[in-house]
C-alpha cells in the first residue's frame, strides 16, 4: 500500500443508499476503510493517503479534469476528519454512512452536508463512501 504507484480503488459496483440490494460493504466503504486501515496501522502520513485516494487515483484513469483543486477542474472535494474518519459498513448493514465525514461536494454539487445526504444526492446519484 505504500509504494509510491499504488493508488486507491475499488471492485464494488456503484450504487445509491436507496438500492433495495445488500452490496458488499465496499460498493459504501472503500475509501474510508482504507483511511482507517492505513491510519490505524501508521503505513504513511496523510498527505499520501490522499494523494493515493485523488491525484494518482484520477491519473491512472486517465481523468484529466479531476483528483486536484485546480481552476478548470470539476470540484470533486469531501471534507473529514482525518484521525476519526473510518468506515461503519458491515455486511448485514452495507449502507452504513462513515463516520467522521463532514461534506461531500461532487462536481460543484453538494451531496453530503454535516455527515447527511442532501436533497440534491437522493436524485439518483451514485455516490461510494
Amino acid at each position: 500500500m505504500a509504494k509510491d504507484f499504488v493508488s486507491v480503488g475499488s471492485d464494488g459496483v456503484a450504487r445509491n443508499y436507496s438500492c433495495r440490494e445488500t452490496p458488499h460493504p465496499r460498493s459504501f466503504a472503500a475509501f474510508s476503510q482504507y483511511f482507517q486501515t492505513v491510519r490505524e496501522n501508521k503505513i504513511m502520513p496523510l498527505e499520501k493517503m490522499i494523494r493515493k485516494a485523488t491525484s494518482l487515483t484520477a491519473e491512472t484513469l486517465g481523468l484529466a479534469d479531476r483528483g486536484l483543486l485546480k481552476e478548470g477542474y470539476c470540484a470533486d472535494i469531501v471534507v473529514f476528519d482525518g484521525e476519526n474518519f473510518k468506515s461503519r459498513s458491515t455486511f448485514l448493514n452495507p449502507k452504513n454512512a462513515p463516520e467522521g465525514m463532514h461534506y461531500v461536494i461532487v462536481n460543484g454539487k453538494l451531496a453530503v452536508e454535516n455527515g447527511k445526504l442532501t436533497a440534491k444526492a437522493g436524485d439518483g446519484s451514485s455516490l461510494l463512501f
